[in-house]
């Protein structure tokens, strides 16, 4: 999918750096009915997890996962697939979104694909409503001082997706009108923008001339039928008295 962001403005000389920790490996998905788990711990309360189970392991040494370019990492959570093998490449690419406490290297960690699409639906709403003005929240983090730079450590990749999605323009968070766009939200460049793309552009520009033929496509037709007969005639008479 392409990313096109839209540029913020930020005052000169200050800086805060996002960031996470990841690595993982031995990404794979099970079937079948596991116990219910938060991160490592079995939770003895509450039904087992049905469904398929993405599992996979702590590197043994942690990288930080840092945000680039404004809106891009959010725009890629928010249009993602959401079934299986989609989830598989997103964890492989990034590691879970949620987690409990610090990563340990070489743990393993599970969580069902039904909770990364609840926690992704949920963070299409959050898009909504920003969009919306309707909503404020709050990001598990710690704000640090690191090498003479501001830094924001988030506890979990999801928190980092929220501080992704926070840190954008609200007026320029904006959802596709296309009714069946398969990527729907993105980041504006400008603030009248309705659609994410130019192929969604042109779908709206068909529909509008689709419906104004529809509404008013005899009238005209019956125009310029009595403008060709008028003409008709004009032509006949001219003929008829020797003139070209």
């Amino acid at each position: 999918m392409k990313y096109t962001p839209a540029i913020r403005q930020m005052s000169p000389g200050r800086r805060i750096d996002f960031c996470t920790l990841a690595g993982v490996e031995n990404i794979r998905s099970e079937q079948g009915t596991w116990p219910h788990v938060r991160g490592t711990t079995i939770l003895t309360s509450g039904a087992p997890d049905e469904g398929p189970h993405i599992v996979g392991r702590w590197k043994q040494q942690l990288t930080e996962l840092h945000l680039s370019g404004t809106g891009q990492l959010a725009y890629e959570f928010a249009n993602y697939r959401n079934d299986e093998q989609a989830i598989l490449r997103f964890t492989k690419k990034y590691g879970p979104l949620e987690r409990w406490g610090k990563p340990e290297p070489g743990k393993e960690f599970r969580f069902p694909a039904s909770e990364w699409q609840a926690h992704q639906k949920q963070f299409k709403q959050v898009w909504e409503s920003i969009e919306a003005g309707k909503l404020s929240a709050q990001i598990g983090n710690r704000l640090i001082i690191k090498n003479g730079h501001l830094r924001c450590e988030t506890r979990k990749l999801l928190g980092l997706l929220l501080a992704d999605l926070f840190s954008c323009p609200r007026e320029r968070l904006k959802k596709c009108c296309r009714p069946d766009c398969l990527t729907p939200y993105f980041i504006a460049h400008h603030l009248g923008q309705r659609f994410c793309c130019d192929v969604c552009a042109a779908w709206a520009q068909r529909k509008l001339k689709q419906q104004w033929w529809a509404e008013h496509g005899d009238e005209w037709r019956k125009a310029k039928s009595k403008r060709r007969t008028r003409l008709s005639k004009g032509r006949s008479k001219r003929t008829s008295r020797g003139e070209k």
